[in-house]
């Protein structure tokens, strides 16, 4: 058949010019696109490219966009990477990729399980319920997510892409990789509707509060206090490390706020919490506090 095509395509031409056929019955219709009226409403089939390996293994943890990374499993941005499917015939398929410094991944997320035309999202006015395509729900009619993903790597020979920003589960089907362009895919002056309401920092992790299992993985970088606590914020900067590196029977440090008090919250696996109020210590104190969680 392939044969059959490939002479085809050599003889039309040939047939044209001698004036056996016109060229002008070989063009499609004006009107193509009426042919196909009826297929909106036909099943779709897509077969995906390849798979996310991410950090990620449940859904409490994991950003709900790749830029809001506050209080998520691993602390910030993680890395992954994109693997393609070696059997799909996709060789060649990354050449140029790694020119870009983003790229959108459209993924499928088959974990989710029905949907509702009516949302409440984890943030906004008074909570006020959404229609569903005004939302970046993942539970929808066609569940398919779009994220732009830093590109770190790209291995041509692997068929494999080293992300960053990742707001995937582990093992979740790639359908397509595109290029972020940002001339075409920017528009920051664009109105956001009822997300244009929401408050910075509002704009953290949906699914507050964690589950005790995940409050040992919080971490943040630094404590935001009020101006007058300089120093205090100095001696988290140097005492961060320590803390980070911390394993799970030492605390991890939370920061959480509660009126104008900005507040640290020892997190111990198995749930044990203990208080640290930082507004109105010392630097000495609030050393001496925090060396006393670290001595448990």
């Amino acid at each position: 058949m392939a044969g059959h095509r490939a002479c085809i395509s050599l003889v039309l031409p040939l047939l044209c010019r001698a004036g056996v056929v016109d060229p002008r019955s070989l063009r499609p219709p004006l009107e193509y696109t009426d042919a196909f009226a009826d297929h909106a409403a036909a099943p779709v089939t897509l077969t995906p490219i390849g798979v996310i390996r991410s950090p990620y293994k449940e859904r409490f943890g994991t950003p709900r966009q790749p830029t809001v990374t506050t209080q998520v499993s691993g602390g910030g941005a993680q890395r992954g990477c994109i693997e393609l499917r070696p059997d799909a015939g996709l060789d060649h398929t990354l050449r140029g990729l790694a020119g870009f410094d983003y790229c959108w991944a459209i993924t499928l997320m088959h974990l989710n399980a029905g949907w509702k035309p009516l949302v409440r999202p984890p943030r906004g006015p008074r909570r006020a319920k959404q229609g569903v395509f005004a939302t970046r729900a993942p539970h929808r009619p066609n569940p398919i997510a779009l994220s732009a993903l830093k590109v770190v790597e790209v291995d041509e020979a692997a068929l494999r892409v080293t992300v960053e920003g990742l707001d995937l589960l582990d093992g979740t089907p790639v359908l397509d990789l595109k290029p972020y362009v940002p001339y075409a895919d920017s528009f920051p002056r664009a109105k956001a509707g009822w997300v244009d309401e929401v408050r910075a920092e509002e704009d953290r992790l949906g699914y507050w509060p964690p589950p005790p299992h995940l409050l040992q993985q919080q971490r943040v970088a630094m404590c935001q206090t009020s101006p007058a606590s300089k120093g205090i914020r100095d001696f988290w900067k140097k005492q961060y490390s320590a803390i980070k590196s911390a394993n799970s029977s030492l605390p991890i440090l939370l920061r959480e706020s509660q009126g104008i008090q900005a507040k640290l919250t020892a997190a111990y696996q198995g749930g044990k919490e203990t208080v640290v109020v930082v507004d109105g210590l010392s630097e000495a104190e609030f050393g001496a506090k925090l060396e006393s969680l670290m001595k448990g």
